[in-house]
């Protein structure tokens, strides 16, 4: 998969933010590529043997992301409900299932969250709290709540897409 060079730059900036923070949230735009980005962060991540979990809220996007990964032929597993769970070091998890199988999933090294504006909510902490190793990426359009929650005490830093 060829990213975008504004993807390309946001790729280099999350990795810096996180050499020296454990969570950094990715602002990007409707449109700028975050399936893209997803992919090919688990992608890395698995090359060099480090385990990836991508938290969705939706099937629709939990089936949006599985099929990307597919079409670039990462082997990932999928964490819902009615679903085998598997011991794949790439899974694609429903929020929901993850934080009522915790016990069941080995601690990945990396988090991904999309719709990272729902981070604040329990369920997401949940997750967050039950990995406290893992590195933790969030990807929004929209890094502020409705409900007026913050979201700086779950990401400690914050880059923004500046192209598309």
């Amino acid at each position: 998969m060829q990213l975008r060079p504004y993807q390309t730059d946001l790729i280099t900036s999350a990795r810096l933010s996180l050499q020296s923070h454990r969570s950094t949230l990715l602002v990007a735009a409707t449109g700028a590529g975050k399936t893209a980005l997803t992919v090919h962060m688990m992608a890395a991540a698995a090359s060099k043997g480090i385990s990836s979990i991508f938290c969705v809220h939706r099937d629709t996007l939990l089936t949006q992301t599985s099929r990307a990964l597919w079409e670039q032929k990462l082997q990932h597993g999928v964490i819902c409900a009615g679903k085998t769970m598997t011991r794949t070091p790439v899974q694609v998890a429903s929020v929901q299932t993850l934080v009522r199988r915790l016990d069941k999933v080995q601690a990945p090294g990396l988090i991904i969250i999309d719709e990272a504006h729902r981070a604040a909510a329990n369920t997401y902490r949940t997750i967050i709290e039950a990995y406290p190793k893992a590195r933790i990426v969030g990807l929004t359009a929209t890094p502020q709540r409705t409900d007026g929650k913050g979201l700086a005490d779950v990401f400690e830093d914050m880059v923004i897409v500046t192209g598309k």
